[in-house]
């Protein structure tokens, strides 16, 4: 009896590859991470993590992983108040949370067929506020609906549920989406066609993985079928009768025996049951892509819909999207975990945050994108791209140049470290800054967002630059250029620091401080800063004095307000009545506010008409 085993389509799908190559790197290089779940559904890759250093529980100064299924925003929101946060949720999923945002800001009411228990419908519950997850088709009291899929269910359940929604559902508008992840597909596909093929086909991947139970329920229609997590069960499976009457069987002929995994289960344990098996029985390997007179026409019955020169294209433009290789592309999507950008054909580039070049805020769709790809994932057509990397050899050429020009280059506070802080310059290069010219006091919370720096040190040691940069240097020069070109009459904007029964005293540029006196708070005299400044509030201010030498600045709040003196010539006459309200009474008169910022003074001559009495009987404040 000879043994042929066939390969079929195995490994991680692009998002699960992705979030378990980052974790497993990031816990190699000694960062503390901790996860609310399983990050895949393979008890071997979980054990994997676990040795590693992976948590379950917060733990201090530890960074939150959010899985390839998603999270709730509102739940990302309350970890990050305590946690810095990794967002590997996969970019399908990710794009299927923006689809049912969009879909319901459309009138639409979004049916997700999915599981409500599966962490990636929990997190479509939570960007989808008003969406229905659910696997029974029922009567939806709404005239519009959308129908979309948890991007791991079965096509076929996908589409069984979709026929009898519209059963229904008679009448109404129904839009039907289908967000299934390709990859899903393609093995689903797959695992049909080995079934149909081989004697026995064997099934790789956790017990708990709906994807993977899947194919084992496909490829069970067909022929016998194993459902093994890895070795050691199948050394069992392969001793049970029944399995064993298939190898008598095929005593005098050719056995084939089909292998195929789930999108969680890692290409290695699929590796370990090829080898098992070749190296107990014996065999040869082949894979589906061998079998040309079988599959192609399996295939074709699959993209019957697509010409052989469509297909030619694509091929041909996926291999122009190589790793390593520099394209171009168009932002589609901007989301808070990166940019999806177009690439052309079938190909989808996702850049994450931390491989842009700018803010994201600054990006827009529609805006052209450049950068080199990372990973590559054929099967479902998705790319990671970066962007700052192909720019790294030209921000190194601007900071050597900022260090002997002075100029001013810009960059973010990532974390402490021993001596100081680890600093990303233009969102690409790492430099160091000493705490000693750091500005930032012992305690103090570590400023976020884009910050000046000065370059005081650049040096390219081995493929490795050593910079070194200032925040103590350019402060004192920021501070300097600010009095030589600040003058009175100018407006500047600040952040009020304290307030006093004397006045505020605010922040101006970050770098400087003014003094607002309650007399330059309004031109009411009984208002005072305390009344109409908040702590923590930014305002603008005139400059009212400047002294460059002592480094002082009087600001003024009531120079930017109209002044009510401008229409009193209009306002009041000579000889004309008007009410006010006591403000001050004096041993020589009395002050009459009569409107915000305009007071009136009356002479004790005009109160009595001979011997002058005591004011205090007559009026008060």
């Amino acid at each position: 009896m000879s043994i042929e085993v066939i390969k079929g389509p195995n490994g991680f799908c692009f998002g699960v590859e992705n979030a378990v190559n980052e974790i497993i790197k990031r816990l190699k290089k000694g960062e503390k991470l901790f996860t609310n779940g399983e990050v895949v559904h393979n008890k071997n890759v979980l054990e994997k993590l676990k040795t590693l250093g992976l948590k379950y529980e917060p733990e201090k100064d530890a960074i939150f992983v959010v899985r390839a299924h998603g999270l709730p925003p509102e739940e990302i929101e309350r970890i990050n108040k305590n946690h810095k946060i990794i967002d590997l949720t996969c970019p399908i999923v990710n794009n299927n949370f923006k689809l049912g945002v969009k879909l319901e800001q459309e009138g639409y009411r979004v049916v997700a067929f999915g599981k409500k228990n599966h962490p990636e419908m929990i997190a479509l519950s939570g960007h989808v506020k008003n969406s229905i997850v659910t696997m029974e088709p029922f009567v939806v009291p709404d005239d519009k609906i959308a129908i979309i899929s948890q991007t791991t269910s079965s096509q076929e359940d996908f589409f069984e549920f979709v026929e009898k929604m519209k059963e229904k559902n008679l009448g109404k508008e129904i839009k039907v989406i289908n967000t299934i992840c390709k990859v899903t597909v393609e093995r689903e596909n797959a695992a049909k066609q080995l079934a149909k093929l081989c004697n026995l086909v064997i099934v790789v991947g956790g017990k708990n993985s709906s994807n993977t139970r899947k194919l084992f329920q496909i490829s069970t229609k067909y022929t016998r079928t194993l459902h093994v997590e890895g070795v050691y069960e199948l050394e069992q499976e392969l001793k049970t009768p029944e399995i064993s009457e298939i190898f008598k069987k095929n005593n005098s002929s050719t056995l084939k025996i089909g292998l195929i995994s789930g999108t969680s289960t890692d290409s290695k344990d699929v590796d370990d049951v090829f080898y098992y098996i070749i190296e107990n029985y014996g065999g040869r390997e082949l894979c589906m892509a061998d079998l040309n007179n079988i599959s192609r026409k399996e295939l074709l019955e699959e993209v019957s819909s697509e010409s052989f020169e469509q297909l030619l294209n694509e091929y041909e433009h996926m291999n122009q999207v190589g790793r390593g290789k520099i394209v171009e592309g168009v932002i589609t999507e901007i989301s808070a975990t990166g940019l999806t950008v177009d690439l052309g054909g079938k190909v989808t580039g996702f850049v994450p945050l931390e491989e842009l070049f700018k803010e994201i805020h600054e990006y827009k769709v529609g805006d052209k994108l450049r950068g080199r790809v990372e990973k590559i994932n054929e099967e479902d057509g998705t790319a990671i791209i970066s962007e700052k990397r192909p720019m790294e050899k030209f921000v190194l050429e601007e900071i050597s140049k900022a260090k002997d020009s002075g100029k001013i280059i810009h960059g973010k506070i990532v974390e402490r470290t021993k001596g100081g802080y680890k600093v990303l310059l233009e969102n690409t290069v790492e430099a160091f800054l000493p705490g000693s010219e750091s500005n930032i006091k012992e305690g103090e919370e570590l400023p976020r967002g884009k910050m000046q720096f000065a370059v005081i040190s650049f040096e390219i040691r081995g493929r490795r630059p050593n910079i070194v940069v200032s925040r103590k240097r350019l402060f004192q020069r920021l501070v300097d250029e600010f009095y030589t070109n600040r003058k009175p009459g100018d407006v500047v904007e600040g952040i009020v620091e304290n307030v006093d029964d004397k006045g505020a005293i605010v922040r101006i540029a970050g770098i400087t401080t003014g003094f607002v006196p309650n007399s330059e708070v309004s031109y009411n005299t009984s208002t005072k800063a305390k009344d109409v400044i908040n702590i923590g509030k930014t305002m603008k201010f005139l400059i009212k004095e400047i002294n460059p030498e002592k480094k002082r600045l009087l600001l003024s709040l009531k120079a930017l307000l109209p002044d009510p003196w401008e229409n009193v010539p209009k306002k009041y006459q000579i000889g004309q009545s008007v009410t006010g309200v006591v403000v001050s009474v004096k041993p020589f008169g009395f002050f009459v506010r009569l409107e915000e910022g305009v007071e009136g003074f009356v002479p004790i001559e005009e109160v009595f008409w001979s011997k002058k009495g005591n004011l205090n009987e007559v009026v008060s404040v």
